[in-house]
C-alpha cells in the first residue's frame, strides 16, 4: 500500500508579523491559563499537606468524591484516568495530588482489595498472560539451543530467513 503525492511550489511570501489583536487575546489567555495552572498547583500543595497533617479532606474541598472498586485499567465519568493511574501509584491511607488542565486533585487511598480472579475477564488475562510467558521461555530455550550448537557443532543460522519464516507463521 502507498500513494504518490505530487505539488508545485508557486510562490514563497515574506514572513509578516501577526495582527496586533490576535497575540494579544493569544497571549493573554496563555497568560490566563499559565497563572490559573499555578494557583490550582499551589492550592493543591497547601491542601495535601494539611490533610497529610491530618485534616478531613471533607472539610478542605469544594468537591469531595468517595470512590470505590476502581479498576487498574478501568474509566469512569466520575474521575480521570490520570486520577486512577495515581491512585493505583499510592501506598493505603496515603495522599496524592494529581494536576489537571484546568483543576487539580488531591486523592486518599482508603482501602486496596483483591481482585475477583473468578471472574471471565481475569480469567482471560490470566490466560494471555500465561501465553505471553510460553512464548517467552520458548524462545529464550530456543536461543540457548540454538547457541550451544553454534558453538558445538560449528553451525550457524542464516538469521534473515528465520526471522522471515517466523513472520510468515505469526
Amino acid at each position: 500500500m502507498g500513494g504518490i503525492l505530487a505539488m508545485r511550489l508557486e510562490e514563497i511570501l515574506p514572513t509578516r508579523p501577526e495582527d496586533f489583536t490576535q497575540v494579544r487575546d493569544n497571549v493573554q489567555a496563555l497568560w490566563r491559563d499559565s497563572v490559573l495552572r499555578d494557583a490550582l498547583g499551589t492550592l493543591g500543595k497547601e491542601t495535601l499537606s494539611r490533610a497529610e497533617a491530618g485534616e478531613n479532606l471533607v472539610d478542605l474541598g469544594s468537591k469531595f468524591k468517595t470512590m470505590s472498586s476502581l479498576k487498574r485499567n478501568g474509566s469512569t465519568s466520575d474521575a480521570s484516568p490520570l486520577v486512577i493511574a495515581r491512585a493505583f501509584e499510592l501506598d493505603e491511607g496515603t495522599f496524592g495530588q494529581v494536576d489537571g488542565v484546568d483543576s487539580v486533585y488531591v486523592i486518599q487511598l482508603l482501602g486496596i482489595s483483591d481482585g475477583d480472579s473468578t471472574t471471565e475477564e481475569a480469567r482471560s488475562i490470566e490466560d494471555a498472560f500465561a501465553n505471553q510467558l510460553d512464548q517467552g521461555l520458548a524462545s529464550d530455550l530456543f536461543q540457548i539451543f540454538v547457541s550451544q550448537v553454534q558453538q558445538t557443532a560449528g553451525v550457524s543460522l542464516n538469521e534473515q530467513a528465520l526471522n522471515a519464516v517466523h513472520t510468515n507463521f505469526q
